[in-house]
């Protein structure tokens, strides 16, 4: 049986913006994130966009919602933490470990936001009033990407390079699972209390207002069928 997949696409950005991830919010809005300008998005379901401008080199990765009613964001080139409110207050959290590569980052069931320290082999822990707790995986040079939330309570995230996925749960406790290979780096193992944490309290470097988008520039939607090619732009899928 063939089924009929209609699509339509919003242009949301010029090709130098690169929108990356995207992510529902807590305001039935979609909030996406511009990876190569320095940019957070929201586009209403109706076709409304508006954009939040950042520091323009910040390179803004994966966004989600928050427990708080905010959507939070990785920053990965000033090794920041990024939260933007529904009515576009934007602040920014930088983070105890100079060099880091904030990546991937996804809400806890304790209240706080986990995310994967990609330069560092740390998972990192930040809680809604900003403090930063930062946990040292027991494996080094695994690149640490993307990160989830799983049913049993602890988080998983995994290692890219170290060919494993990774588990900490809420009080740091850290165990490895490797995918095979056997390797220096898959070798299960669970990390020693006195290792797991350090922990230092940041506060949010500024408050930026929101920039409005030039209506003029923005591109008409476009609702379209596709059998061949490739579409660019934020679109909603559904069967016809």
């Amino acid at each position: 049986m063939t089924t009929d997949v209609s699509i339509e696409e919003h242009k949301v950005a010029d090709r130098e913006r690169g929108p990356y991830a995207v992510t529902a919010g807590p305001d039935g809005a979609l909030w996406y994130a511009q990876v190569h300008s320095g940019r957070i998005g929201r586009l209403t379901l109706d076709g409304e966009h508006t954009e939040y401008l950042l520091t323009p080199d910040c390179g803004p990765m994966v966004i989600i919602p928050g427990l708080d009613g905010a959507l939070w964001f990785t920053e990965n080139r000033p090794h920041r933490i990024g939260r933007v409110t529904t009515a576009g207050v934007v602040a920014g959290y930088p983070l105890p470990t100079p060099v880091c590569g904030p990546f991937g980052i996804a809400q806890g069931p304790d209240g706080a936001l986990w995310f994967t320290e990609t330069l560092a082999d740390r998972i990192g822990r930040i809680a809604p009033d900003g403090q930063v707790t930062e946990y040292d995986l027991p494996v080094r040079g695994a690149f640490p990407s993307a990160i989830t939330a799983g049913g049993d309570g602890a988080l998983w995230f995994t290692l890219n390079q170290a060919d494993a996925i990774g588990r900490i749960d809420t009080d740091g406790a850290i165990r490895i699972h490797p995918l095979g290979g056997g390797g220096a780096n898959s070798a299960a193992r669970t990390m020693p209390q006195e290792q797991r944490r350090r922990a230092r309290t940041t506060r949010p470097t500024r408050f930026r207002r929101a920039r409005q988008p030039d209506p003029r520039r923005l591109p008409a939607r476009v609702v379209h069928k596709v059998k061949n090619g490739v579409s660019v732009g934020i679109g909603t899928v559904m069967s016809v």
